[in-house]
């Protein structure tokens, strides 16, 4: 049998726990790492630690290793007496930093890549290197062309081939979007529902905003609604509606939104005589 002896500083003193560990639950696992679930357990007030054993030369070695572990026990076993751990804090582990994931772009896209971004009204262009695109740099790109976004919460968002504007978060879906990529790269700058400033847009309230977008009565509201009154929030909610429906120009959207004091109807009907043009 193995005896083994936990020693732990403590503010009462010392606190010394003696186990065998043949009496330990093992649960498939090897000799230390059944001890240390054993110390985790008795020492719950220290969550990090280390243990340590006096060789037969008098140092103290560090136990990280089933093979360290045996090889304490073999010492201990030659002096006749209890193998003795001490039972050492230490500070939490820090959290390893993920690496990027890097993003391949097409080669067949030419370097360096025309980056285009949509924010309400305004649209503007940025030369990106493939080899730095990223969702980083596109989010500093955006902050740079428009200044006034430092101030809120936005999402970065590309037209996937269904038309519907997808979020950009992950290099995976960066990856995604950038399959997509003909001429230039499209992204759709989106302000974030819940963190837009009530001040914004003229008209706006803490309370309007928060009222739940249901129904036929919310829709005539929405109809009836003056260009003046618009909030974010109801603004991004129509260019989607409106991206739904095929109509993915942003600026265009806005624009004529704007025009019409946000008759939706009024707005609908000249984008599809439009559309209707440019198909004769």
């Amino acid at each position: 049998m193995v005896s083994v002896k936990v020693e732990a500083s403590c503010k009462k003193g010392v606190d010394v726990r003696r186990i065998r560990i043949e009496d330990l639950p093992k649960e498939n696992k090897s000799d230390f790492q059944t001890v240390t679930s054993y110390v985790q357990t008795a020492f719950p007030n220290i969550p990090h630690f280390v243990l340590k054993y006096k060789d037969d030369e008098g140092d103290l070695v560090t136990v990280a290793s089933e093979t360290e572990f045996q090889e304490a026990i073999r010492l201990a076993a030659l002096a006749k007496r209890c193998l003795k751990l001490h039972l050492v804090a230490v500070s939490a582990p820090k959290p390893q930093k993920e690496l990027p994931v890097p993003v391949v772009v097409d080669p067949q896209i030419s370097d360096p890549l025309r980056v285009q971004f949509q924010y309400l009204s305004q649209t503007r262009d940025l030369v990106v290197s493939k080899s730095k695109v990223g969702i980083p740099t596109l989010r500093e790109g955006a902050l740079n062309m428009f200044p006034e976004l430092k101030s809120k919460d936005f999402s970065l968002k590309y037209y996937d081939d269904e038309g519907d504007a997808v979020t950009m978060t992950e290099a995976d879906e960066l990856q995604d979007a950038l399959q997509l990529v003909k001429d230039a790269f499209i992204i759709v700058v989106s302000l974030n529902i819940g963190n837009v400033p009530t001040n914004v847009v003229s008209g706006s309230s803490e309370n309007e905003r928060s009222k739940p977008q249901k129904g036929k009565k919310e829709e005539e509201r929405k109809k009836k609604k003056q260009w003046e009154d618009v909030t974010w929030d109801d603004l991004n909610e129509t260019l989607e509606k409106l991206q739904k429906l095929g109509f993915t120009d942003t600026a265009l959207c806005t624009r004529l939104l704007e025009q019409h004091n946000y008759d939706f109807e009024a707005v609908l009907s000249e984008l599809k005589r439009g559309q209707n043009e440019k198909g004769q």
